[in-house]
């Protein structure tokens, strides 16, 4: 089954087997200056073919998504003048991913790989020295 539904500031496309080539198609709709790829090594495969189109490819990815992690990959977004995210993986990418939307202007391809829900939230998590806070951009 192949479907592509729009809602709520999001697009969701479904197409199963063809995930790099939605990818790409999703790209070259956004026409990004500047692509980060944020995955876990699990998803190397995934990342490398995306290889031509990345500006920046962030491996490190933590539940609950800590503070100085988001610091960190929000800096290397900053360096490299990145514009798309393309979060692979469950809640942990797609986190890391909202983190930096927050302090960035950036859009987000998520690729979910589980279900975590976060794909389909505008709610996002940080988690400090005070434990975790939330919140949800409009």
């Amino acid at each position: 089954m192949r479907f592509a539904h729009r809602t709520l500031g999001q697009r969701v496309v479904l197409d199963p087997g063809a995930a790099v080539a939605r990818i790409r198609a999703e790209l070259d709709r956004l026409e990004p200056r500047a692509v980060m790829v944020i995955g876990s090594e699990r998803h190397a495969v995934l990342m490398d073919a995306l290889t031509g189109r990345t500006a920046l490819r962030w491996t490190e990815v933590a539940q609950h998504v800590p503070e100085p992690l988001a610091e960190r990959a929000t800096s290397a977004a900053d360096r490299a003048g990145v514009d798309v995210v393309v979060a692979v993986g469950g809640g942990s990418a797609i986190g890391l991913a909202k983190a930096i939307a927050l302090h960035r202007p950036v859009r987000i391809v998520a690729v979910p790989t589980t279900y975590a829900g976060s794909e389909a939230t505008n709610v996002w998590g940080l988690t400090g020295p005070a434990g975790k806070r939330t919140g949800s951009a409009d």
